[in-house]
């Protein structure tokens, strides 16, 4: 009986890596990566007209706080630019937006799916 539970201790303490890996898909968002300097506008703390927040650091580091429909709430993810596309990601759970207006230099509200975002 003891060498069964030790099978299965060993079993799940083994999976648990594996199941986070096929979780995560790799990308945990875990792993930052200093934001560009091309999406270097991006960096900051935002509000969205419907009370969406969005801060994010220079370091890749990123939190989201989703009001409408089914409220989410990220804090230490990671920010990823794609394209025209900038996700918040966290052990699997993320958030998407479409960039449809980036920040200018220095400016002071960004248009992210469709939802204006200002500058707090």
């Amino acid at each position: 009986m003891r060498t069964i539970r030790h099978l299965l201790l060993v079993f799940v303490c083994l999976s648990i890596p594996l199941y986070l890996q096929a979780c995560c898909g790799g990308g945990c968002g875990l792993e930052k990566t200093p934001v560009s300097q091309d999406n270097q506008s991006f960096v900051g703390s935002w509000e969205g007209e419907d009370g969406t927040t969005l801060k994010i650091r220079a370091d890749g580091s990123a939190d989201v706080s989703v009001k409408k429909g089914v409220s989410k709430e990220i804090t230490g993810g990671s920010a990823v630019f794609e394209g025209e596309t900038l996700k918040v990601e966290l052990f699997g759970m993320k958030q998407v937006f479409t960039i449809d207006e980036a920040p200018s230099e220095g400016g002071d509200s960004m248009t992210l799916s469709g939802e204006v975002f200002s500058r707090r």
